[in-house]
């Protein structure tokens, strides 16, 4: 089961995340998307690191994005500090206006899950057809 179901979901997974997020990733690494002002709300931090979650405010003061995550550098950040940062579209983060590199862990998803998919249909669904063929080859009667 592990082999039929576990693990092409899982690869479909990360190729998924990374699909989806590359794209708004690759425009703030180009520095496209909305400028604006990321204010800080709420840290969170665990055994990886701190994240910052807040809401995204263009020039004029409306919020137009509330509680997301603020992708780039924020080693001294607190509650309502404002970072400058761009909309590129991602419904779940704001990026730091210059100098983007989250792509890459994105890329990297989608080589690994497509690198994995490859092992897998070649590993599971072909040596099961092949064991098969063999069992088959002498099963069948010779005449």
């Amino acid at each position: 089961m592990l082999k039929w179901l576990v693990f092409p979901v899982a690869i479909a997974c990360l190729l998924l995340v990374g699909t989806v997020q590359l794209g708004p990733a690759l425009a703030a690494a180009g520095g496209h998307g909305t400028a604006g002002y990321f204010v800080a709300e709420v840290e969170s931090c665990d055994k990886y690191g701190c994240s910052w979650t807040g809401n995204f405010v263009v020039p004029d003061g409306r919020v137009t994005l509330r509680n997301v995550g603020f992708m780039g550098p924020h080693g001294s950040l607190y509650q309502g500090d404002r970072v400058a940062a761009l909309d590129t579209g991602d419904p779940s983060n704001v990026y730091a206006r210059k100098g983007s590199r989250n792509w890459i862990a994105d890329l990297a998803f989608i080589i690994v899950g497509a690198i994995g998919f490859g092992l897998w249909a070649w590993r599971v669904p072909y040596r099961t057809a092949r064991r098969r063929a063999r069992r088959d080859r002498f099963l069948v009667p010779q005449i």
